[in-house]
């Protein structure tokens, strides 16, 4: 079972509500920003009205992501905007195939993961920063048979009426640890030099923001860690386009907002993403 994990705050909420790993709690949440539905700049998107029926494919890093963090809050931007997914004709697959996809207007049954039905190309792609301006940014460099894909619709500003924390941003990301492993004499102090390791690192990436000195040296450690766990897989994101993100307030992380001032507005919220909210216990104090 998972003693601690950086993930999204739905996706830890789910695994307690499920009882799949009682006993985890969030510290603190620390990504606030970056999902993003995009579309070919052509077709004008603005909302997911104009989405339904078509195709749309939802993706996580290196699996289709089905019923994990990215699928969770698709679903439930979707349901913000009054539908579901039965509205649209949807594909799980891994970024690097997805975004190709959908860039070069592939038809969606040409991958085997996808409806064989499915004999047109994909409208949408939901995807998270700094993989979101990524795709943005390749698809602006001429290139045959490549339309421009561009951020149509933000997940973040669907989800109004939460006051504990700005419009725009929702808790997104944080980190969780199984309380018993928080509260281990011998432990403790490591769980504590993590927190404090990554605030800090959330912290400098704030900071950063109108620094390009600064913006740059970040963005090539976040690319050379990206390269090192995800390089298996083909995945790969520049210090260029990761920097963009950061200076375009794509890729917001924040310190400041603790579980007490939230907790009301977070379990509203985890309760749209999960259907339920989890037990008071899964706020670490």
């Amino acid at each position: 079972r998972d003693e601690a994990l950086l993930s999204m705050t739905y996706t830890a909420a789910k695994k307690v509500i499920a009882g799949k790993t009682p006993g985890l709690q969030l510290h603190q949440a620390f990504f606030w920003r970056g999902f993003t539905e995009m579309t070919p700049q052509a077709d004008n998107v603005t909302s997911f009205q104009q989405l339904v029926g078509k195709g749309l494919l939802v993706t996580g890093p290196t699996a289709g992501g089905k019923n994990g963090g990215p699928d969770l809050i698709f679903q439930a931007a979707i349901k913000r905007a009054g539908y579901t997914v039965a509205d649209f004709k949807i594909c799980y697959l891994p970024v690097l195939e997805a975004a190709p996809m959908i860039a070069q207007q592939q038809l969606m049954n040409s991958n085997a993961a996808c409806d064989p039905s499915f004999n047109f190309p994909p409208s949408g792609i939901s995807l998270v920063e700094p993989a979101a301006t990524g795709l943005a940014f390749q698809t602006t460099i001429p290139m045959s048979g490549t339309q421009r894909i561009v951020k149509s619709i933000d997940f973040q500003a669907l989800f109004t009426g939460y006051t504990a924390w700005p419009s725009m941003q929702l808790p997104h990301g944080g980190f969780s640890v199984l309380q018993a492993v928080a509260d281990s004499a011998e432990r403790s102090a490591t769980v504590d030099a993590v927190l404090k390791a990554y605030a800090a690192g959330a912290n400098e990436i704030a900071a950063a923001k109108g620094n390009p000195a600064a913006t740059n040296e970040i963005a090539t450690v976040i690319s050379n860690g990206i390269k090192t766990y995800y390089g298996q897989y083909g995945l790969d994101l520049p210090a260029q386009v990761i920097g963009l993100a950061i200076t375009q307030g794509e890729l917001v992380f924040r310190t400041d907002l603790k579980n007490a001032a939230l907790q009301n507005d977070l379990n509203g919220f985890l309760t749209e993403v999960v259907g339920s909210a989890p037990p008071a216990s899964f706020y670490r104090p």
